[in-house]
Order: C-alpha cells, then sequence, then structure tokens
C-alpha cells in the first residue's frame, strides 16, 4: 500500500488525459482541483471544465474554487499526498507548496526552460521548433522556473497544435507513472534549470490570432498549425471572419504579380492565396456560422455571387 494519495489540479482536455492515466494505473487520486464553470456556448450555460466532469462521473471530492485557498485543503486524508498539476490555469502559491511540503508536480508541455509559461505548444510551432516535449518540474514559486525531475523530448514533424497536444498528454502521462514512485521516494533528484537559455511563452493576444498576408507563407503557415481549431487563425472574407483550420505552403509556386490575399485559383484540394513570397492552400476552415467545411467548398458557392470580392483581408 502506497504513503500517499494524489491531488490532481488540472482543467483541460489535456488535463484529462494525464487524470484518466493517474487513476487507470492504480493511483489513488483522493481530491480533484479544477477551474470554477463557465458560461460558454450559445445559450451561455454554466459549463463544467473537462476535469470536473471526470471528478463528478467518478464521484470524486472536486473543489473549484475562483482562487484556491489552504483552508479548503484542510479536511483531506492525513496521508502525505503529492499535488499533480497539469493544465491547471492558476499560479499554485507558497501557501499551498508549503502544504503539500513542496511535494508538487507540474507536467509541462515545452523542455524546459524553453517556453515557460502559458502557451508553450503554440510557441514552439509558431516559432519554428524542430523539437518539443514534456518536462516534469518541481513547482515553486517563480512560474515554470522550478528544477526538473526529467524530461524528454519527441519531433514536431509538422504537427499542429491539436495533434502535439494529443501526443504530448500521452507522453506526460507514461512519463509521471513511470516515474512517481522515485520522484515520491526521493531517488530522482531535481535540477535546476539553465537560467541563460530561458524562453517565455507568453499568453496570446488576440492581434496575434489575425492573419496578415503580407507576411511571409512560411510564417503564415506556422500560425494556422500553431493555433490550429482553438484560438484558431482568423481572416476576414466579404466582412466576415473565417478561421483557418487546415493548410499547406503550395509547393508549386504560382507566378503571380497579385497582391496579398488574392485568391488565386480554386479546385478540389481547396484555395489558393497570394501571400507576400508565395502561395498557400487552404484546405479547411470554419465558416462564420461555425461550421468546418473545405475551402472548396465554401469558395465555390460563396463566390457564384459577382458582387463579392476575391479577398482575404
Amino acid at each position: 500500500m502506497k504513503n500517499y494519495k494524489i491531488h490532481f489540479a488540472g482543467s483541460t482536455t489535456f488535463s484529462v488525459k494525464i487524470l484518466e492515466s493517474l487513476i487507470e494505473s492504480g493511483e489513488e487520486v483522493e481530491l480533484i482541483i479544477s477551474q470554477p464553470a463557465r458560461k460558454s456556448g450559445r445559450g451561455l450555460k454554466l459549463t463544467p471544465t473537462p476535469v470536473s466532469q471526470i471528478a463528478m462521473n467518478r464521484k470524486i471530492k472536486l473543489l473549484t474554487p475562483t482562487k484556491l485557498d489552504i483552508n479548503l485543503l484542510e479536511n483531506n486524508s492525513k496521508k502525505e499526498n503529492i499535488l499533480v498539476v497539469a493544465a491547471y490555469g492558476q499560479i499554485i502559491s507558497e501557501e499551498i507548496l508549503q502544504y503539500y511540503d513542496h511535494l508538487c508536480i507540474n507536467v509541462h508541455t515545452s523542455i524546459l526552460p524553453r517556453w515557460r509559461g502559458a502557451a508553450p505548444i503554440q510557441r514552439a510551432i509558431m516559432e519554428g521548433d524542430l523539437n518539443t516535449g514534456i518536462s516534469l518540474m518541481k513547482i515553486v514559486k517563480e512560474l515554470d522556473k522550478g528544477p526538473i525531475f526529467l524530461s524528454k523530448e519527441i519531433p514536431i514533424n509538422l504537427k499542429n497544435s491539436s495533434e502535439l497536444f494529443d501526443e504530448l498528454a500521452i507522453l506526460g502521462s507514461n512519463l509521471l507513472i513511470d516515474n512517481l514512485a522515485e520522484i515520491y521516494s526521493g531517488a530522482l533528484k531535481p535540477k535546476e534549470q539553465n537560467e541563460k537559455h530561458v524562453t517565455y511563452a507568453h499568453k496570446l493576444e488576440k492581434n496575434e490570432k489575425m492573419i496578415s498576408w503580407n507576411n511571409p507563407v512560411f510564417k503564415i503557415q506556422r500560425k494556422i498549425q500553431g493555433l490550429n481549431l482553438n484560438p484558431g487563425a482568423w481572416t476576414f472574407f466579404n466582412e466576415k471572419k473565417i478561421k483557418i483550420i487546415d493548410s499547406e505552403i503550395d509547393k508549386e509556386k504560382i507566378n503571380s504579380k497579385l497582391e496579398p490575399g488574392k485568391i488565386i485559383k480554386i479546385n478540389k484540394d481547396g484555395a489558393y492565396i497570394n501571400c507576400a513570397d508565395g502561395n498557400l492552400l487552404i484546405k479547411k476552415l470554419q465558416n462564420p456560422s461555425g461550421k468546418i467545411v473545405t475551402a472548396h467548398e465554401f469558395f465555390r458557392s460563396t463566390l457564384k455571387n459577382k458582387n463579392v470580392k476575391q479577398f482575404l483581408e
């Protein structure tokens, strides 16, 4: 019988995969902590996080505080507990760290110290990194600055952020489960990060999500891959916002003197858009009503109206 129980803090679909792996591996998850339910959808209905749904379905004690407070933790097991954090969305205070005797582990989606912060996967793709990975980090007061127990690297290989999230969730689950006992016993010692190599994955700003067709085509492609479906890279067509979901750089560069954003041609593969130094093939998009359709379907039907401008802006 193990001498500890798991307290888990997370809020996203990535968190869910880590949590379910812990439960299925036989770890005793005593407490789940997640962000409060928020209004979403057209009806603005209060919707719990995916992690909260798991807690309710499995009848595990759940806390969803606006701010995690030490008083909320006092009535839990007297066994020594480990706090595992995966995409929780709140800073863990020094008081909480002391409550867990600093046995707090973060499953972080980058090879630290590169990409500390809120959007490491998106930033890695947008910056053209060749590799990323998972770091199991001991949590300290400063954001993502804690020493590293273990990290494992994988190639990005032109994956979009959704694909990379899924792959990293599996990698993070396996790395955590395989090494949790050694972390708890102290056999696996964490090593300090090299501060000379720190980069920050700042939260994505609204203006970063808009595509500028005056940019080089590789930069536009990286943005679309990095932002993928959520939050999505968007542009205007016929004065309405559309999100570009799937695209690729056109290998056969069309010799076009047209201005950036011009729709060059449409075929069964999609819509070819002129950029600053090449052409981008848009394959799938989310139309203004929120439906994901092929670019061929969307532009063919829309451009039947001769009054529609054949530009993305």
